[in-house]
């Protein structure tokens, strides 16, 4: 697993790390694809020449440091406590068997 996919999933409730390892998977294909072509791009912009080339690699180089600074500014969710069977809240109530479960109500008028 890479740096940035730990990074990531670490910070994602369990009930959602099939979808988020896929979109970080995306992500860094979809990278692997346009940096190679925008830096190239740039570089043929230029004519050729070297300063094109140098202008291909600051961008891709810029474009690191973005996504870096993004994923580092992202704050972790809050965690239930170990065993406590409750859901962080950021899941609570997102459907059957997530979050604290409530009391049921007395239908005979009793509290």
């Amino acid at each position: 697993m890479t740096a940035v996919q730990s990074l990531v999933m670490s910070r994602v409730p369990e009930n959602q790390r099939a979808s988020t390892g896929a979109s970080t998977n995306l992500a860094r294909q979809f990278g692997m694809a346009l940096g190679p072509a925008l830096a190239s791009a740039a570089w043929a912009a230029s004519g050729y020449a070297a300063s094109g080339m140098r202008a291909g690699v600051a961008l891709a180089a810029a474009l690191s440091v973005a996504v870096t600074v993004v994923l580092a500014r992202t704050g972790a969710p809050p965690r239930a406590a170990a065993g406590s069977g409750e859901a962080p809240e950021s899941v609570a109530g997102a459907g059957p068997g997530h979050g604290p479960r409530r009391p049921a109500r007395s239908t005979t008028g009793e509290p």
